[in-house]
């Protein structure tokens, strides 16, 4: 039901500016258990997971990303920064 999925998304975006990320994500990932290929979902995950420094947690996401846009030049680069940075922490 994409507009339950909307939904979500707009109660995410809330979480997010009441700075309570641990909520975000949770409600990012029943977001996209709704709208399993919804591009803006699995961008914002994305996003969080690298702002949290959840490098290998953002991998399958980009990945689904470019997946579904290949000719999006900035999904691609993300894949290869993603990579890199996992790589360096190691």
């Amino acid at each position: 039901m994409p507009d339950h999925a909307r939904l979500r998304y707009k109660w995410v975006i809330a979480l997010q500016r009441m700075n309570a990320p641990e909520k975000a994500e949770q409600a990012y990932r029943e977001a996209i258990e709704l709208a399993p290929e919804n591009v803006d979902f699995l961008y914002c995950i994305c996003t969080l997971n690298i702002q949290k420094g959840q490098y290998e947690e953002a991998l399958p996401h980009v990945r689904k990303l470019v997946e579904q846009d290949p000719t999006n030049k900035s999904f691609s680069d993300g894949v290869e920064r993603i990579t890199n940075e996992s790589n360096t922490r190691r």
